[in-house]
């Protein structure tokens, strides 16, 4: 198993809780060390003692043996933030892939009704979509610059609705303008 160095690891967590946007004082409420101890704790450069791990670890959601020995993943998918980091992704790929399913589906009908040949713009155009949605479903867990995000990155998921949002829309209004179809669309 790979190990990351005890600086990347506190990196890692000091990037974390700046991006949870936590003060040292409420991290030092959350885990009951003093504000002194939260930034001594945060600017060494060794690995997390065992009690220091578990309070960050319990408070939030940190994977132990990263935080000790720097093995694993940052974030326990166990943990109550873990749980919800993985909801949140999951909510927002069900989303995209409720959106792609329902686009398919009509214009299937619309090549059922019109002929393929004067679908085939749409159908294009739908593959396009399809290829895009079986990479962000099939390949969720992926690794920016070698290092390892959490199982459920919520960041590459913003990516992915930014750039699913404006092709679905796209499609839905050729759907309106040249073949007249009275797309309902739910968000």
């Amino acid at each position: 198993m790979n190990t990351v160095p005890a600086e990347v690891v506190k990196h890692k967590v000091s990037s974390d809780l700046k991006e949870r946007k936590l003060s040292q004082i409420e991290i030092a409420e959350k885990t009951g060390l003093a504000r002194q101890t939260v930034a001594s704790i945060l600017a060494s450069d060794d690995y997390f003692s065992k009690k220091h791990a578990v309070l960050f670890s319990l408070a939030f959601g940190y994977n132990r043996d990263f935080l000790r020995k720097g093995e694993g993943r940052m974030l326990s998918e166990e943990s109550d933030y873990g749980k919800e980091i993985k909801i949140e992704y999951q909510d927002r790929l069900i989303d995209i892939l409720r959106r792609a399913t329902d686009v398919s589906s009509m214009v299937n009908a619309l090549v059922l009704r019109d002929g393929r040949e004067s679908c085939l713009d749409l159908l294009r155009r739908v593959q396009i979509m399809n290829n895009f949605v079986s990479a962000v479903k099939y390949f969720p867990q992926l690794y920016v610059n070698r290092d390892e995000n959490p199982p459920h990155n919520t960041e590459l998921m913003d990516a992915a609705v930014k750039l699913f949002t404006p092709v679905y829309d796209e499609l839905i209004q050729i759907m309106r303008d040249r073949y007249g179809l009275d797309a309902e669309v739910h968000f």
